[in-house]
């Protein structure tokens, strides 16, 4: 046994400790053009694949140990930025920036609602209350957990009991339901 992997404790400590550089290669190769905000939580995913990759490696499969640790940060980090592609997530800005073209100082914040409305009042304001609440009892779940709370498929699944394939085919027949209840466009 390499005397680092002894010196530091347990062998997938010592493989997490040694190979922190496959992180920054793999983020600057693929995930260079991510913003500023991205960056620090695709670094912190990345972190969490190198772990997996460090804590779940079997060297009696042939495989180098960069590899599959490279696979593994990839696929954490790919699944960060298919989350917040969902979400549509808008870059980050802060909200202290002040806004030009004014004569009086003004920042981001002066011209977002006022967030006591509350995420209950903009859904009713659209009908989505009425429309869902048509729904069978799980696919109303199913619904307002995926579009009012933000949940992922996986997170439903796993509340619910159920695959995340079986929930992505209830939220297809909850859908086609809402679109039989929606008026015709004009």
């Amino acid at each position: 046994m390499p005397t680092s992997v002894r010196r530091r404790g347990t062998i997938p400590e010592a493989l997490f400790a040694e190979n922190q550089g496959l992180i920054y290669a793999a983020l600057s190769r693929r995930f260079a053009l991510l913003s500023p905000c991205l960056r620090e939580e695709a670094e912190q995913q990345a972190r969490m694949g190198l772990w997996h990759a460090a804590t779940h490696f079997d060297p009696a499969k042939g495989h180098a140990f960069s590899t599959y640790a490279t696979h593994c940060i990839y696929g954490f980090v790919q699944h960060l930025w298919r989350r917040d592609a969902r979400q549509n997530q808008l870059p980050c800005v802060s909200l202290d920036a002040p806004v030009a073209g004014g004569s009086e100082r003004a920042s981001l914040a002066d011209f977002l609602p006022d967030p006591e409305s509350g995420l209950d009042a903009a859904l009713d304001r659209a009908g989505f209350g009425a429309l869902v609440a048509g729904l069978p009892p799980r696919e109303r779940l199913l619904v307002t957990a995926l579009y009012a709370e933000q949940q992922t498929l996986q997170e439903i699944a796993a509340s619910l009991g159920l695959t995340r394939q079986r929930v992505y085919q209830l939220h297809s027949r909850a859908l086609r339901r809402l679109r039989q209840t929606l008026p015709p466009p004009e």
